[in-house]
């Protein structure tokens, strides 16, 4: 919460002295800032050991994907955008750009592949958790997806599957068989 202290004109004006505070009324309202971005720029101490002619090795600081100009709370927020919000990635690319940074489609894309590639392991170990269930929930969700071809895409389908312990894992699948 920001808080705005106002004034009024007769605590400024030349009878000031008349008046005197006696409480303060609040109104709340709802404000927005834009999302923002922010270039981390990390210094690190060249040092060497006194007498020596090399300087010791200083370490990039740990990145979730290695050598990616991209912070891991950037990653986190072009995923929640997307898969949360449903916010594509062209219209957070149109946004990048508006606030001044300068990247590809395509870079946003790797940005996006690279950390869900990271989670697979984790969907693959909930999926095989739902499947020992003793309840299984689930539905078959027909989608229009794939590579065109000739202005046509095949149908497919997700298959959400929800266990017992409130799990939930969507997979996906261009035939109705296994």
């Amino acid at each position: 919460m920001k808080v705005i202290s106002l004034s009024t004109p007769e605590l400024e004006g030349p009878d000031a002295d008349q008046f005197e505070v006696i409480g303060t009324k609040s109104t709340f309202r709802l404000a927005q800032r834009p999302s923002s971005y922010v270039v981390l720029q990390y210094d690190r101490p060249i040092i060497k050991r006194k007498g020596a002619k090399q300087p010791l090795p200083s370490p990039v600081p740990f990145n979730v994907l290695d050598r990616s100009f991209a912070d891991v709370s950037l990653l986190v927020g072009l995923l929640v955008d997307k898969f949360l919000y449903h916010l594509p990635l062209y219209r957070q690319h149109q946004r990048m750009g508006h606030s001044g940074i300068t990247t590809s489609r395509t870079t946003l894309t790797t940005l996006t592949q690279r950390p869900i590639e990271l989670l697979r392991p984790i969907v693959e170990a909930q999926l095989a958790n739902i499947l020992r269930s003793k309840v299984l929930a689930m539905d078959e969700t027909p989608i229009k997806a794939g590579k065109a071809t000739k202005g046509k895409l095949k149908q497919s389908w997700f298959w959400p599957l929800y266990g017992d312990q409130d799990e939930v894992v969507f997979t996906f699948s261009s035939s109705r068989g296994r």
